[in-house]
This record gives structure tokens, sequence and C-alpha cells, in this order.
């Protein structure tokens, strides 16, 4: 569900950019959960640390 408010355009890509008060969309990936050796990564979505403050952060993939 695509927020009503009137979204920021990245400058980069022509992408939708969040500001105050916009809520965060639904959203699965597989993300860095540990350091522990074959622990490292889980799946996670919108619901998993739900109630709980999260940090987003994305980087394009590699191109090597």
């Amino acid at each position: 569900m695509r927020n009503t408010r009137n979204w920021g355009v990245s400058s980069l890509q022509g992408e939708p950019v969040l500001t105050v008060g916009d809520k965060f969309p639904e959203f699965e990936l597989t993300a860095c959960v540990s350091l522990e050796k074959g622990k490292e990564f889980e799946t996670i979505d919108h619901k998993t640390y739900e109630g709980k403050w999260k940090i987003v952060f994305a980087w394009p993939k590699d191109t090597v």
C-alpha cells in the first residue's frame, strides 16, 4: 500500500523518498543479524521487530 503523502524524489534514481511522518513500506529481505559464523544472515520482514525502533540502511549491489 503506497503512502498518499507527497513523496520527495531521489535525485539518483527518481525513486520515492520517505520523509518524517511517512509509514515505512512493507518489506521482506535478507539481513545481516549476527557476527557468529553460520548465523550471519536471516530473512526478516516488516513485522520481525514490530513495536521496536529500527535502523534500516541499504547500498547498491556490488557489480564485481
